[in-house]
């Protein structure tokens, strides 16, 4: 019988141990191509985008019919940013939709008011609707870029609070055209809506301040005392009276009612008090300088038109005059013959605004 000698048993040992190394290695520690696999996958994650650049043209609201730009406005620019925690909004995300919050402001700025002003009609009606869509877009996304800063550790509540309110008074006054057409600038097909926006569910570049978890939704500002719910407003942009004659009494609630539907008008602040009688004012002014000689120099249909239009009109100044007297009532001050005064008239106003419904109505320049 024979036996392997030293060298080959010596060899032959090496062999087992290095195969038994390599198999408790492999089974204990993944593989550097599983390691880098791994790695890829995380550094992927943490580079995805949840707001990506985005043209005003793809992301715009203003198209097909007025009543949703709430809801349409939240899809652009506060669902993609749903699941994740606004204190890891990464720097890129958050400048991209500032950027396009800016890019909503300049359409108004520079494409809606130079369209509407060129504009006469059903044509200026659709686009002063979609001039609303485009501020309830706006302002929906600042207020998210609001909160992202807030939850990354600025100090602007009371700044958030302000555009919330104009956030709402802008989105009572979609819902106030429900139904009606309205039109963008941008050459988009009637029924439009926005493109969708990649996101995903994964942080991205962490923010040292920890801040809330929830994207928030939009709506109407804090109903406690001291804050404001009736933010100032000119004329051109709470008027009411282009379009069809039929529905002011719903318009005029919706510009000087529901501001103030979640607050105890015993609450209200002097400034929104005065912020809605000199909106008030702005009416009357504009029925005695503007209405009023329109209407005299027009004939026909044109005349038709403005005087339904100045019937809205009083509508607005009147409902905005019964709101302020009810706070003025609710804060301790005796006016309760005046409410009865000024509701009278505005009773009247309506009932001769629903005998013209769905005639034209226009707006005195």
């Amino acid at each position: 019988m024979s036996f392997p000698s030293h060298s080959t048993l010596f060899i032959s040992t090496l062999l087992f141990l290095s195969t038994l190394t390599s198999s408790v290695t492999a089974g204990r520690y993944p593989t550097n191509q599983h390691a880098m696999g791994k790695r890829r996958l995380v550094e992927k994650a943490a580079t995805i985008a949840v707001f990506p650049p985005l043209a005003y043209a793809d992301g715009q609201i203003s198209d097909g019919t007025a009543g949703s730009a709430q809801a349409k406005a939240e899809a652009v620019c506060v669902t993609p940013f749903d699941g994740l925690d606004l204190a890891d909004v990464s720097s890129d995300d958050l400048n991209n939709l500032a950027t396009f919050r800016e890019d909503a402001e300049n359409a108004e700025t520079e494409l809606f008011n130079p369209a509407i002003d060129a504009a006469t009609g059903a044509e200026a009606t659709a686009l002063k609707n979609g001039k609303i869509a485009n501020k309830v877009l706006k302002l929906t996304c600042f207020d998210q870029v609001l909160k992202i800063q807030a939850a990354q550790g600025a100090s602007n509540s009371a700044k958030i609070t302000d555009e919330q309110t104009k956030l709402a008074t802008n989105i009572a006054l979609d819902k106030a055209v429900a139904g009606q057409p309205q039109k963008g600038v941008t050459g988009g097909s009637a029924e439009s809506t926005p493109v969708d926006i990649a996101q995903s569910s994964t942080t991205t570049t962490s923010p040292t301040v920890a801040g809330s978890s929830s994207s928030g939704s939009s709506g109407t500002a804090s109903s406690s005392s001291g804050s404001q719910v009736f933010a100032p407003l000119s004329f051109a942009d709470g008027q009411i009276s282009d379009g069809i004659a039929g529905n002011a009494q719903a318009r005029a609630q919706a510009v000087c009612v529901d501001p103030f539907s979640n607050t105890s008008l015993a609450d209200v602040s002097a400034e929104d008090l005065d912020n809605l009688q000199t909106f008030r004012e702005a009416a009357e002014t504009a029925e005695t300088d503007l209405f009023n000689p329109a209407i005299d120099a027009a004939s026909g249909a044109a005349k038709t038109a403005l005087s339904n239009g100045k019937i809205a009109n009083k509508v607005l100044k009147l409902t905005c005059e019964v709101q302020a007297l009810k706070i003025k009532g609710a804060q301790g001050q005796d006016v309760g013959s005046d409410i009865a005064a000024e509701q009278s008239k505005l009773d009247k106003n309506i009932s001769t605004d629903k005998a013209a419904a769905g005639q034209p109505q226009q707006v005195a320049a």
